[in-house]
């Protein structure tokens, strides 16, 4: 849109200089005809067509400035119809993810942690002060289009970390039934709601009735009553923290996470060596159970999985060292762990999940090939490591540049371990889990008394099933309360 407008702009400029430079030319030849003629005596002929001509040239001049004008207001209107309906479609998003927290349908299957919730509500503060910051600087520009590319990209990236926070706060609900449930919800919806008036606010029909310092005013007081939810939502979020967890001082958070990210590789070293031998160990009774193919395939879509863990830690820490000496300017690298603590023990948990979940991965295969352990077991530890990966990629995405080169290996890295994680599952049904195929009946063979009965004994046998899953669903949240206990190693 900008192209085009800009393209406009130009023809109307050269039109406009075409038609100066020849009315001038004219004027000129006019000018000095009449000299030769005053020479030679008075000529009020010529002197007449010489002020035609200039009021001609002044009304031509004239025109084409209203017409210039008319084309930039055109231009304007084009950019504030483009930035409401962005707002507008923003506006309607928010409803939506009001709507899917409070849906009965599950939709994320992994648990956050209360680290990761709060690095996700950091998230969306610093987006809404960005795009604070951008909407400042298109009323500054009058709303005339020139800084709409930024505000655009910030507004739906804002937008998006929202949904992304309804997501998570959703899968925490989920096995969550008591008064903090209740009270997370109000306050996500109170967030959604705060957002919506913000971006109503911010509609052209609104700040056209202003000036600039009105209009930026309403601005700063949209940001400030966001980032107020915000903070009520955080203090929230504080109660799904393990009340007996150890304090850990600001000061020490740079040193911890350090020390964490290598305990996390250790252990994915350690996990490599443990399924470096778990292969020599099978192999060599493979003879008796005639079991290579499945010993193979767990052995080798585990061994990809380990690889790619490997990838995405040093990606991680990459990206990591870039975030830390882009932010921190001139503070020392401990101050900028603790001016972002929030963002830091994200980082840690995280880390400690993805180092967790590594170990039961190869303890789940080590299992499954000796016949100890089911190939559910192998499957649930699968997805286990791809859900802790992708929280440490998300953590770690809060604050990275994403373009940068660290951020795109990163990305890339989570993709592979993404897709090792997937192949292993795949790899697990298709080889050893029963067959879902069952002695079929012919339904068109019954009486509509057996029929009907067969459908009212199926149905007793769905509510059973649904019955067992809602009370193991309620003991897995049960002890997911408890799970993200600090320890010491």
């Amino acid at each position: 849109m900008e192209s085009k407008l800009r393209s406009l702009e130009d023809t109307h400029s050269q039109n406009l200089a075409t038609v100066f430079s020849q009315h001038s030319k004219e004027i000129e030849e006019i000018k000095a005809n009449a000299s030769k003629l005053k020479e030679g005596g008075t000529n009020e002929a010529a002197h007449q067509e010489l002020q035609m001509l200039q009021q001609a040239m002044d009304d031509t001049m004239q025109e084409l400035a209203e017409q210039q004008r008319a084309i930039e207001k055109e231009a304007e209107k084009r950019v504030h119809r483009l930035v409401d309906t962005l707002l507008k479609v923003s506006t309607d998003r928010l409803h939506e993810f009001v709507f899917s927290l409070e849906s009965p349908v599950y939709s994320n299957t992994d648990i956050p942690t209360a680290e990761y919730l709060s690095i996700l509500l950091e998230r969306v503060s610093h987006l809404s002060t960005q795009f604070s910051t951008s909407m400042t600087d298109y009323i500054a520009d009058n709303m005339r289009g020139e800084n709409e590319s930024g505000l655009i990209k910030i507004l739906i990236e804002f937008t998006d970390s929202i949904g992304n926070l309804f997501s998570n706060v959703k899968a925490v609900l989920r096995d969550r039934k008591d008064d903090v449930q209740e009270i997370l919800v109000e306050g996500s919806k109170d967030l959604a709601h705060m957002v919506e008036l913000f971006f109503e606010s911010m509609l052209s029909n609104h700040l056209s009735e202003m000036n600039i310092e009105e209009s930026t005013d309403r601005v700063i007081t949209g940001n400030i009553n966001v980032q107020e939810v915000l903070q009520s939502l955080m203090q929230v979020v504080e109660v799904f923290r393990d009340p007996g967890r150890a304090s850990v001082s600001s000061d020490e958070l740079g040193s911890i996470l350090d020390k964490e990210l290598a305990n996390t590789q250790a252990a994915v070293e350690k996990a490599a060596g443990l399924l470096d031998s778990m292969s020599t160990r099978h192999k060599l009774k493979v003879q008796e159970d005639g079991s290579l193919e499945v010993n193979e395939a767990i052995i080798s879509c585990a061994s990809a999985i380990i690889n790619a863990v490997r990838l995405l830690l040093k990606a991680c820490m990459e990206a990591q060292e870039e975030i830390v000496s882009r932010g921190k300017g001139s503070m020392s690298r401990a101050l900028f762990y603790k001016k972002n603590n929030r963002w830091t023990e994200g980082l840690i948990s995280a880390s400690k999940q993805v180092a967790y979940a590594t170990g039961i991965l190869i303890r789940m295969a080590d299992g499954v090939l000796a016949g100890t352990s089911s190939s559910e077991e192998l499957i649930v530890a699968s997805n286990e490591v791809a859900s802790a990966t992708a929280q440490l990629v998300s953590s770690s995405r809060v604050k990275s540049d994403l373009m940068s080169q660290s951020h795109l290996n990163l990305e890339d890295a989570s993709r592979k371990v993404t897709s090792s994680c997937k192949m292993l599952v795949t790899k697990v049904r298709s080889l050893l889990l029963p067959d879902d195929s069952y002695n079929t009946v012919d339904y068109s063979q019954l009486t509509a008394h057996e029929n009907r009965t067969a459908e009212l004994e199926q149905q007793v046998e769905i509510l059973k099933l649904e019955s067992a899953l809602s009370h193991a669903r309620k003991r897995l949240g049960d002890i997911r309360k408890f799970s993200y206990k600090d320890e010491e190693s």
